[in-house]
């Protein structure tokens, strides 16, 4: 039976409700925000083996932990450091340090720099983030080669999360005609309805919501039933295959080198998945990447027993991966205490929370 609400003349109705909740919400950004209120992924610039955000904008984000404000300087990576100091650390990394989900202020990188040039007489400390979300070490070694070696950094500091691993592809397969059309068409489809102010506020809504029911609650009562899907995968893939199998440790060997070749202290910081902070299944992960690390004699830091130390530990995360503001500040004063130890660079004591 056809339902009474399902006629012309409520469809109409429907469509004008949408077209003026479309308008009302944009002019409402416009006068108030006064930014380009838009997602990150309508503003990247693809390179060859790399991408970035376009030079010299500012994004406004609509997410559920608020309105977040993405500026980006004239390389096209969120980074307003002054970049000519004595002394520059040059971080590399994925959506971790490219601080996705936070103010630009409330960053690792940023406190790391702030905090730094407090306790600095010549006050000429910087730290470049040269991170970007959806980065894996290939991506990050490009960048290094063409962008991060021009700053001349004192030190390079390479951020990885358990994510950065897969497997070397043995077979070049390239993709079919049918899974190109597919993926063209689902991107396109993303930037179109992203356009839409409504559909981007009705998002953001419905992500409060679906973190308030189903996650927020469970990381502070049931953590037990945190999604584990990623470190299951990536634990088995360590298992499974040795590290020259896994085509990542390449990448991050090559940036070593590089780092040697010019005389640059290199060091890795592992970031790990929330799950992690509540049990140890996942632990061998941390491990053969420290492996590779010693076998390398690459300086290693993990972050995730600082974090099980954390009397907060519901409180690091934003979601299973992107760190919160009390998440960073854990960070930046781990690396203060225990990485960023150079003639020029003070030592100061960390705090656990």
């Amino acid at each position: 039976m056809k339902l009474q609400f399902l006629n012309k003349k409520n469809i109409i109705r429907l469509i004008c409700l949408l077209i003026l909740s479309e308008v009302a919400i944009q002019l409402f950004e416009a006068y108030y925000l006064q930014t380009n209120v838009s997602t990150l992924y309508s503003y990247i610039e693809v390179y060859p083996n790399y991408y970035t955000l376009k030079p010299n904008t500012l994004i406004t984000q609509p997410e559920r932990y608020g309105d977040i404000k993405y500026q980006t300087n004239a390389h096209g990576f969120r980074n307003s450091a002054q970049l000519e100091s004595d002394d520059k650390i040059l971080f590399l990394g994925d959506s971790v340090t490219f601080g996705l989900g936070v103010q630009e202020s409330q960053i690792f990188t940023t406190l790391i720099s702030k905090t730094l040039n407090t306790h600095s007489k010549k006050n000429s400390i910087s730290c470049i983030n040269l991170s970007m979300f959806g980065y894996t070490p290939r991506n990050e070694l490009n960048v290094l080669k063409n962008i991060g070696l021009k700053f001349k950094p004192d030190q390079i500091i390479l951020q990885l999360y358990m994510n950065d691993f897969y497997r070397r592809n043995t077979n070049n397969k390239p993709m079919n005609m049918i899974e190109t059309i597919t993926n063209n068409l689902i991107a396109l489809k993303n930037m179109v309805i992203n356009q839409s102010a409504f559909f981007r506020r009705f998002r953001q809504l419905g992500q409060k919501i679906n973190f308030i029911l189903f996650h927020d609650i469970r990381r502070k009562y049931f953590t037990d039933t945190l999604n584990d899907s990623e470190p299951q995968a990536i634990s088995k893939l360590f298992m499974q295959y040795q590290l020259g199998e896994i085509e990542s440790f390449q990448y991050i060997q090559e940036m070593n080198n590089i780092a040697k070749t010019n005389k640059i202290p290199y060091k890795i910081i592992l970031t790990p998945n929330e799950v992690q902070l509540f049990t140890n299944k996942f632990d061998n992960i941390n491990n053969k990447i420290s492996l590779f690390c010693k076998q390398n004699e690459i300086p290693f830091f993990d972050m995730l027993q600082p974090f099980r130390l954390s009397r907060k530990k519901e409180y690091i995360f934003n979601d299973g991966l992107h760190l919160s503001p009390f998440g960073h500040k854990l960070v930046c004063e781990y690396l203060n205490q225990h990485v960023l130890k150079t003639t020029r660079v003070t030592d100061f004591g960390i705090k656990y929370f």
